[in-house]
């Protein structure tokens, strides 16, 4: 289950540039072709996180490896800082990214319209291959009323590979989604969540962030024992700081 891993998720971590996290071609085509799957919709954001394609970046926009041995760079696109009604960001660098509000580009904004992030990647032959599209918004309907949203853009489906995480049918399978790990399974038209406890309750009895929205309505806590949670084709989860929704074909 390497594809399960926390490739996209948020990562709080040091200031520093870690390795680049790559997902491989054939990695996203087997994601893209299971029936049902979790799709990244949004990044919560409350307080200040960075945005770039390695590891120890706070939101990971992960590289598209096509051929075996394809080398990247560790890279810092975007600074986000969000509390309240007020938000800030920031171009970091001078590369194939770009920051824009009101449709015109600029190296930094503040609070006002929606701000919309962009950046260019190429393929191996140096000609443009996809573009990951952001938007940092408001939404009343998180559970942190001082927090933004950084909401993935629909688009390109090689993008949608990229933060998308494959179910198979009928069979358990123990996965790691940011900070917390957690047994899924797809059966009976629905995603059971289990085995969630040990990470979801801490020692001193908080919880850490685990929430599930269903039908459309609010963001709910998880069962705090630990029960089996069940969620349908459009329900939501909420792990940490990212929001995944449950897609099904037909």
């Amino acid at each position: 289950g390497g594809a399960f891993q926390s490739r996209a998720l948020c990562q709080p971590g040091p200031r520093g540039l870690g390795p680049p996290v790559v997902v491989d071609e054939d990695d996203w085509q087997q994601e893209l072709g299971r029936a049902a799957r979790l799709v990244v919709d949004a990044w919560l954001v409350a307080g200040e996180l960075r945005i770039g394609n390695h590891a120890e970046a706070d939101v990971i926009l992960p590289e598209n490896r096509a051929v075996p041995g394809q080398a990247f760079h560790p890279v810092d696109y975007f600074q986000l800082r969000c509390r309240g009604p007020r938000a800030w960001a920031r171009r970091l660098g001078d590369g194939e990214r770009w920051l824009r509000r009101g449709g015109a580009e600029v190296d930094e904004a503040r609070e006002g319209e929606p701000i919309d992030l962009e950046v260019l990647r190429r393929d191996i032959f140096g000609d443009e291959d996809l573009r990951i599209r952001l938007r940092l918004e408001p939404d009343p309907t998180l559970p942190d009323p001082r927090a933004w949203a950084l909401r993935l853009q629909p688009g390109d489906r090689m993008v949608q590979a990229m933060f998308t995480w494959g179910l198979p049918r009928g069979e358990p399978r123990r996965v790691q989604l940011g900070p917390q790990r957690l047994t899924l399974r797809w059966a009976d038209d629905a995603l059971e969540l289990t085995d969630f406890l040990e990470d979801y309750r801490l020692p001193d009895g908080r919880h850490r962030p685990l929430f599930v929205r269903r039908g459309g309505g609010p963001l709910r806590a998880a069962p705090e024992d630990g029960q089996p949670v069940r969620l349908g084709p459009g329900d939501q989860l909420l792990v940490g700081v990212t929001l995944l929704r449950v897609e099904v074909d037909g």
